[in-house]
């Protein structure tokens, strides 16, 4: 195993033990996913796409390509919604990226949601995006991200509770 593949699968290692964990200051209790349950766009946008232990990347030289990961419903806990969602994301490039993602969904009262968040990732940083509805919930959702040549998610993090 390599030193690069080792450091993926200990950081994604932590990201499970460190996030999937009951949060009493917040009350806030959330699960950590790898993100390999996202996908690429179509074919296109598939074929560029890299998935190994450290996450999903976008491995074109030159093109932008969209994925879409789905936000696992939280239907066997209580609340029986989603209040938080955060996405790590990652570059192996020389250069700043800069990702959007948009989070589609509805909330409990049968309200659709859409919601854009853009980051700039430092290279080999991990940045995060968020978004909270700590009073209606989600029921369902999904995330699409535009991720630029290098990018890529390495997990995301879903929560359910009060903050």
């Amino acid at each position: 195993m390599t030193t690069k593949k080792y450091l993926g699968s200990l950081f994604i290692t932590a990201l499970a033990v460190g996030y999937s964990v009951h949060l009493s200051a917040q009350d806030l209790d959330v699960t950590t996913y790898h993100a390999a349950i996202c996908q690429g766009n179509g074919k296109f946008h598939e074929d560029r796409l890299k998935v190994n232990e450290a996450g999903i990347a976008n491995k074109s030289s030159s093109d932008a390509i969209w994925v879409t990961c789905p936000v696992p419903a939280r239907v066997f806990e209580s609340p029986f919604t989603t209040s938080y969602v955060s996405l790590i994301l990652t570059t192996s490039g020389e250069v700043s990226r800069k990702v959007t993602c948009i989070l589609d969904g509805g909330d409990m009262t049968g309200e659709l949601i859409s919601q854009s968040r853009t980051a700039t990732v430092s290279p080999s940083d991990f940045t995060d995006l968020e978004w909270e509805f700590p009073d209606v919930g989600l029921a369902v959702a999904s995330i699409r991200c535009k991720l630029p040549p290098s990018a890529g998610i390495a997990a995301f993090v879903v929560g359910s509770g009060a903050f």
